[in-house]
């Protein structure tokens, strides 16, 4: 999801990414949110535009989407139980 002219390798941008991982988790805050996105901010070397974008995107692909899934399961499994 990041720009394709990121000046950066793919074990670099791992080791940012886990590294931000335990930084949201450490943090406490519910699903590490803003701390993530501050070390992101802070580690990756793009412009903060793109970033940005790439960062609402994640969090719509890894949090808003599974989450609409299991309520429309849910949904249905209790159409279907009743």
């Amino acid at each position: 999801m990041l720009p394709g002219h990121a000046q950066f390798d793919y074990f670099t941008f791992a080791a940012t990414y886990v590294f931000a991982c335990i930084l949201g988790v450490a943090s406490n805050a519910p699903g590490g949110i803003g701390v993530f996105e501050a070390a992101m901010l802070k580690a990756v070397p793009v412009s903060e535009e793109a970033l940005i974008a790439s960062l609402v995107l994640f969090r719509v692909i890894y949090y808003l989407v599974p989450f609409l899934f299991a309520l429309a399961f849910l949904g249905a499994h209790e159409s279907f139980r009743r």
